[in-house]
Formats: C-alpha cells, structure tokens, sequence
C-alpha cells in the first residue's frame, strides 16, 4: 500500500520539481536579457558621451552694442547679466559659447525700432566677422501694427544679419534669437527655447535644434562670417562695457 501511494504521487511531484526548474531557468532568462540590454545601454550612453566629449566647443565673438538715451543705457546690468546667463546655461551643455565684448553706444535715433527701415537703420553700427547683438528700448512689429515685439533675428538688404533684443526682454529672449541666427525656426512645443508657449518651468533646446545649431555655428567659422578670435574683427569697436 505504500508503494502504491508513491508510485501515484510520483508524477505529480515530479511535474513540480519539472515546473520549479523551468522557472529557475526561465527567471535566470529574463536575469542574463535583462544584464544584456543594461550592458548595451552603457556602452550606447558610454559611446554618445565619448562623441560628445571629442565634439570641440565651439566659440562664436559676439560684439553687444546698447542704444544710449540722454546718457543711460536702455537696458542695466542686471537684465543683461539675466539675458546672457540664460545663454550660457542654455548652449553650453552643446558645445556652444559666445565670447562677448562690448562696443559703443547706439545713438538714440535706434531706440525704438517701429519700421523695417529702422531695422535697417542698426546696420549702420554692424561690425564684420563677429556676431552682432544690439539692445534697444522697444521694438515693435512690421506686420501686425501695434504687437510689440521682444527681439528679433534681422536682415538687411545689404544681407547684414544680427540679433536686436528690446527691453521689455524676457531672460530667455536673447537665448531665443540666436537660436534663429544659428539656423532654427519656432516650435510648437511647450517650453522649448524656440516657442512662444511657457508653462514657467525649465525651458530647453531639443536634440535636433542643438544638432542645427552647431552645424550653423561651424559653417559660420569655416566660412569666416565669424571669425575665430575678436583680434581677426580688425574692425571690431573698442571693447567698452556697456
């Protein structure tokens, strides 16, 4: 009678003992695929910083020049220390950096820009073989009348691109506006750098933007438009803080 009560439990212990094992074995599957694709995502994120880390930080000269009213800047330190630490933050996680130096005051005749040709009218002050940011009182929009405007990436007919920035600015504003000058249109998306939407928290550029960026920013060296050191602007004005 023993026997036979081992002999009918037997297949039912040893389907348990089979099932146990199969699951050990399945476990230590799911455990190897698992290290596996950890070992490729360290060696995908080992590989991505390595590139990034050989990318060379590419340096662009800015020359800033600040419309002078009655003797004071339109703008004070404190809004451009905001401005270019908003710049700084934002384009040196890429390989970015604008080296400033400070030119002479804009007449006052440029404080308000309200027309194309007051636009235009900033290229008189243009220094060649840098990149050229001007601060201005207000700035208002040449196709919606009355939209007042916060910066802008501009154009002269005399193909004299810079970037103006008014003092109602936003501290991103700058940050914005050299995205266009380095090749990036609007998004669409919430709190990227090159949209109008805020939410109020950290605002961002995304890989493809970035990728744009340094692409515009090399071209831009290799085919001197700007150059690499302030001491090639040879017709750069007195570096004067603003």
């Amino acid at each position: 009678m023993i026997s036979g009560v081992f002999s009918s439990n037997a297949p039912r212990k040893l389907k348990q003992v089979s099932s146990a094992l199969l699951d050990r074995r399945a476990i230590r599957a799911r455990a190897c695929a698992l290290g596996a694709f950890a070992t490729c995502l360290l060696i995908t994120y080992g590989a991505k910083r390595a590139r990034a880390e050989q990318e060379p930080v590419l340096t662009l000269n800015v020359v800033v020049r600040a419309v002078d009213v009655d003797g004071q800047r339109v703008v004070d330190d404190a809004w451009v220390d905001a401005q270019w630490a908003a710049v700084d933050r934002l384009y040196s996680g890429f390989g970015i950096r604008f080296e400033r130096s400070f030119g002479d005051p804009v007449p006052a005749t440029s404080a308000r820009l309200e027309t194309k040709e007051d636009r235009d009218q900033l290229g008189e002050y243009f220094t060649d073989g840098v990149v050229n940011v001007f601060f201005v009182k207000a700035l208002m929009d040449i196709d919606e009348i009355g939209r007042i405007r916060m910066g802008v990436c501009w154009r002269t007919p005399s193909r004299k691109r810079f970037v103006a920035v008014a003092s109602n600015a936003k501290p991103t504003v700058l940050a914005h506006e050299l995205g266009h000058f380095l090749g990036n249109g609007h998004s669409k998306v919430m709190d990227n750098v090159m949209s109008y939407d805020r939410t109020g928290g950290p605002v961002f550029f995304d890989a493809t933007q970035k990728k744009t960026m340094r692409a515009t920013a090399l071209q831009l060296l290799r085919d001197g438009v700007v150059k690499p050191s302030l001491t090639a602007a040879s017709s750069a004005p007195a570096a004067v803080q603003p």
